[in-house]
């Protein structure tokens, strides 16, 4: 017989009144990994529960068969449950074998000397046991995000912890084999009866590692699937539901006219790379090292950086070194961080994509513009989706990723730049949110633009993209079309 580590049952929760826990109940057994697939983040009020950030408005808890009556709000820590969230819970200041005895020892309430040597050799001998590759005696903030990750999940082996609970935004920039690695050790500590359990939105990832995953919409668990029954359409189809995969109206035909050729130099670090793009095209560029995307962000953002930009575009040759006179040149872009620096908190979708689209207007005139401007936008570029919510909390501080990043695709979709380059544009979003963006790209190459794709996700990329370039920041190689 299985033994059951947590059970949440008849959980509830409301905002506003408005449901976001209706009833839910599941279970964790030992030595299992559980995934719980939702979209928009929805189940981040979960998570938030477990974590301690946020209470319920009923439910009952049990934890290894003891019952936590009416746990509105419970240090779950304290259980012995480990959590993994968006930031590393580590001390960048200590070295990897400080980082992992100093908690241990504060655990078996230790106040001794500490003895170096059999420090380094304790936390040496348990990385080794769970196959981690670290040297113990670096510092935390000289190990790159992936190895800080498996200084997390070691720790949690040092302390027994009996639960892990992992939410998969802390991954999402990962490459597929950094997601590897941390799934080799997952597996290890799952065959040392520790439990998992993911918050994720992305389905391949669940079905690679999952014993059992559940589908949880708008509070509630509609559908549970074991691993026997695994299905990748049946869990999409039920995750995101029919209705995501309409025909776009809009779709891209690159032409066969060569739109612009870049090359991106980099003298002090002896890097460069060199890419042309079509007419109407979206390219795509696999940088798993993220060494093109910093390159690119350096250029355009550092005054004093080295990085030079030259090329053609529309058969005529230009120059630039920045992001300032690259947008007078005809280019537009969207930077890694973008949906989250370049609006204004204080203001609504529609004033912001005002603001945007008239580029020069400066912050004092806000009280200048009115739905009148935004209306002509609207219906002569179709931007009903933004119109959505008229309450006034939905500002753009409150929205979500996506939310804030459509704000950004329909400022180009009616500026119509020459060149669009976006970088990792999918790595905070779900299926339903990455299909939106591809039919935003297609509205947006509908007009002539050509799209640069820089990221680090394969699949997605490879999936959107009429061609498609493997490259790092030396040379390019491997040129891929869409039938390839």
């Amino acid at each position: 017989m299985r033994y059951e580590i947590l059970r949440l049952s008849h959980l509830n929760k409301s905002f506003k009144n408005t449901p976001t826990l209706k009833d839910l109940s599941l279970n964790i057994f030992r030595g299992e990994i559980l995934t719980i697939l939702s979209l928009n983040k929805a189940g981040k009020t979960l998570y938030n529960y477990l974590s301690g950030g946020e209470n319920i408005d009923s439910g009952i808890v049990y934890f290894e068969h003891k019952k936590i009556s009416y746990a509105k709000t419970l240090n779950f820590i304290k259980l012995g449950i480990c959590f993994i969230s968006h930031y590393p819970n580590l001390v960048p200041k200590l070295s990897v074998a400080e980082n992992l005895y100093l908690p241990f020892i504060n655990k078996q309430n230790k106040t001794s000397i500490i003895n170096k040597k059999y420090m380094q050799k304790f936390v040496q001998n348990c990385l080794d046991t769970i196959d981690i590759d670290i040297n113990v005696n670096t510092l935390v903030k000289n190990l790159t995000l992936i190895e800080q990750r498996l200084l997390e999940l070691a720790r949690a082996y040092l302390l027994e912890n009996k639960l892990i609970v992992i939410d998969d935004d802390s991954f999402s920039s990962y490459s597929h084999n950094d997601i590897d690695i941390i799934n080799k050790v997952v597996r290890t500590l799952k065959g040392k009866n520790y439990s998992f359990l993911f918050f994720t939105h992305d389905v391949k990832k669940s079905i690679g590692i999952s014993d059992r995953i559940l589908i949880l919409k708008e509070g509630e668990i509609i559908k549970t699937f074991n691993r026997d029954d695994y299905d990748y359409k049946c869990i999409f189809k039920i995750l995101v539901g029919a209705d995501s995969f309409k025909k776009p109206k809009y779709i891209h035909k690159p032409d066969n006219c060569l739109k612009c050729s870049i090359d991106i130099i980099d003298p002090s670090k002896k890097n460069s790379i060199s890419v042309s793009a079509y007419k109407g095209e979206v390219l795509g560029i696999l940088d798993s090292n993220s060494k093109i995307s910093d390159m690119l962000t350096e250029g355009l953002l550092d005054n004093a950086s080295t990085v030079k930009f030259k090329g053609f575009l529309n058969g005529k040759p230009f120059k630039f070194k920045n992001l300032k006179q690259a947008k007078k040149l005809g280019f537009g872009f969207i930077l890694e961080h973008s949906a989250d620096t370049t609006l204004f908190n204080n203001r609504n979708a529609e004033e912001n994509l005002s603001v945007l689209v008239l580029d020069k207007l400066k912050y004092k005139f806000f009280p200048f513009i009115n739905n009148k401007l935004f209306n002509v936008f609207k219906d002569d570029y179709e931007l009903y989706d933004l119109c959505e919510n008229k309450d006034p909390i939905g500002t753009s501080a409150q929205l979500g990723f996506f939310q804030r990043q459509k704000i950004l695709l329909c400022k180009w979709l009616i500026s119509q730049p020459e060149v669009l380059i976006f970088i990792k544009p999918f790595s905070q979003l779900d299926p339903i949110s990455k299909h939106l963006t591809d039919i935003y790209f297609d509205r947006i190459t509908a007009n002539g633009t050509t799209i640069i794709i820089i990221s680090n996700d394969f699949s997605v990329t490879s999936s959107i993209c009429d061609r498609f370039l493997f490259a790092d920041a030396d040379s390019t190689n491997f040129l891929f079309d869409k039938v390839q």
